[in-house]
């Protein structure tokens, strides 16, 4: 029996069709992945302007930031102070007069070459000199930055 061209015509469309939309969901996942790995780079974002805000005020004032609210954000910059899904304020440690820690919860892993390891649940990955992509990769769940802050001129 032979299929009708018109027919035969749509069935390899919706073969290519959904061939297609299958390899697009294998190479970047389903709409929630994609959606995570956004928000996630919006918290990465934020904690990049939380960092330089921070250096900002050791810089003009000598000294860390008590807690974040204190370094004085302008309004378009006041949401980098919270995670863009929960709206809870990034977690800010001090360590001492020049390094601090900036925290987040992720939902998604960001690679760095090289393996995780974690202990008492908190990840620990050997420093990456200076703040450039690499340096902002981060596993999935709670995870800390380790900062310095420039030295006041």
């Amino acid at each position: 029996m032979k299929i009708p061209a018109p027919l035969g015509f749509a069935a390899i469309a919706t073969v290519i069709v959904a061939a297609a939309a299958g390899a697009g969901l294998w190479l970047n996942g389903s709409p929630g992945d994609v959606r995570r790995h956004r928000l996630d780079a919006t918290r990465v974002e934020n904690l990049k302007v939380l960092a330089n805000a921070i250096d900002g005020y050791r810089k003009n004032r000598g000294a860390l930031p008590p807690i974040l609210g204190a370094i004085g954000l302008s309004d378009l910059q006041i949401r980098s102070l919270r995670d863009p899904v929960t709206r809870r304020e990034f977690e800010y440690i001090a360590v001492d007069d020049r390094a601090y820690r900036l925290c987040a919860i992720f939902d998604t892993a960001e690679e760095r070459p090289g393996d995780w390891s974690s202990g008492e649940g908190v990840f620990y990955v050997p420093p990456v000199s200076g703040r450039g992509d690499a340096f902002w990769k981060h596993p999935a769940g709670r995870y800390c930055f380790d900062l310095t802050a420039p030295v006041k001129e």
